[in-house]
């Protein structure tokens, strides 16, 4: 999880990315004094006549990042280039804000573009999760396991809460059922309905995915084995256990 508080040094002098810009380093203290919409107001000033400035991008990244700017300061940051290492956790929380608002738009590849940058400079439980989520609404199964189980790992290991967890399980269990590994899939669903009975994405995953079987089944004339479907798809839908059905009974 970030952590965005600034690394401070002990000079006098306060000069983040090395300029010489009398300007910039103005900017540079006001964001120490935590005064960020007056930095960036400053900086976007400045920008407009020094236009490419990268020091001046990495400074209006981190403003606009403090001042719940996330796509502002993902653009920001991407014409800085070289971010300072005492900005990458700020640049990597930015990113990683406006990948979940690319999510929430239903912008796949763009969250998961956004993702990558963050990953890039910080790794993260929750980028890891966003990226996953984006790559399975994407239908893109194997990259989304692969992202959601190293989420669900970094998770357990820093003792993440279960609400965390649960959330990270059921992304994971969509992407088994969807990826085709549809018993670890089921098994995964099986076991966060124990943890967490009110969970709906596991009884929507399940019954969607019965729902298709079932579909399949008809078009393949084999009747018993779409009811059968039909019916795990009933129960899931329910909030009941839904189970696999072998091809052929």
């Amino acid at each position: 999880f970030y952590t965005m508080a600034l690394k401070f040094n002990g000079s006098s002098v306060i000069n983040d990315t090395g300029t010489e810009s009398s300007s910039l380093l103005q900017s540079n203290a006001l964001i120490r004094a935590g005064k960020y919409a007056e930095a960036k107001t400053q900086l976007q000033s400045y920008l407009a006549a020094h236009a490419g400035d990268k020091n001046a991008e990495a400074l209006l990244g981190v403003a606009d990042a403090y001042t719940n700017d996330a796509a502002g300061a993902a653009a920001a940051f991407d014409l800085a280039g070289t971010i300072p290492d005492q900005f990458k956790v700020v640049a990597a929380k930015a990113y990683a804000d406006a990948a979940v608002d690319a999510l929430k738009a239903k912008n796949n590849d763009q969250a998961i573009a956004l993702s990558d940058k963050a990953l890039a400079l910080q790794q993260n439980v929750n980028t890891l999760f966003i990226q996953g989520t984006a790559y399975a609404n994407a239908q893109k199964y194997p990259q989304a396991i692969a992202d959601l189980e190293k989420a669900k790992a970094q998770a357990a290991a820093g003792q993440a809460d279960t609400a965390t967890i649960n959330a990270i399980d059921a992304s994971l269990a969509t992407s088994y059922i969807f990826g085709g590994q549809v018993d670890k899939g089921v098994t995964l669903a099986k076991a966060l309905k124990q943890r967490d009975p009110s969970n709906s994405r596991v009884d929507d995953t399940l019954a969607s995915y019965y729902n298709q079987q079932a579909m399949a089944a008809m078009k393949a004339g084999k009747k018993a084995e779409a009811i059968s479907d039909l019916e795990a798809a009933a129960q899931a839908g329910e909030g009941g256990h839904a189970r696999v059905v072998p091809a052929g009974d």
